[in-house]
């Protein structure tokens, strides 16, 4: 597979902006939200209304700490009261665009016409960009 300078550009903008709408756009902020309440990251903070009670389970061959978590919409549940792997990569766009610059690649590869979808979101990366830096 070769791509050219542009294509490649084109690429990159577009992992950009699909890694950022994941990790940080509000567009995506339920989801994320319903994500981190069952595996925190390092960002993820259990207020004391919404915690019941604190316990521990004896899983994989581990004493984890775990907390109940009250939701509106959900009821409660038991969520690791640590980090977890997956939060962590939730709250963070280097290592989400990792993975997005796999499946976009990919998509990229076996898809004739994905430029159709690539170039917008360039477009839009590229747009925020240059809001971002006029302010």
């Amino acid at each position: 597979m070769t791509l050219d300078a542009v294509s490649l550009v084109v690429l990159a903008l577009a992992t950009y902006r699909v890694a950022r709408f994941v990790v940080e756009d509000t567009l995506f902020d339920k989801p994320r939200a319903w994500a981190l309440t069952h595996w925190p990251g390092n960002d993820t903070e259990f207020t004391p209304e919404v915690i019941e009670r604190r316990g521990s389970r004896y899983f994989n061959e581990a004493d984890v700490e775990l907390v109940v978590v009250r939701s509106e919409t959900e009821g409660t549940t038991w969520v690791a009261a640590e980090p977890t792997m997956l939060g962590k990569w939730l709250e963070c766009v280097w290592c989400v665009s990792v993975w997005v610059a796999a499946a976009i690649v990919v998509i990229d590869h076996h898809w004739a016409g994905f430029e159709w979808v690539t170039v917008p979101l360039a477009l839009s990366a590229a747009a925020g960009w240059i809001h971002a830096s006029s302010e």
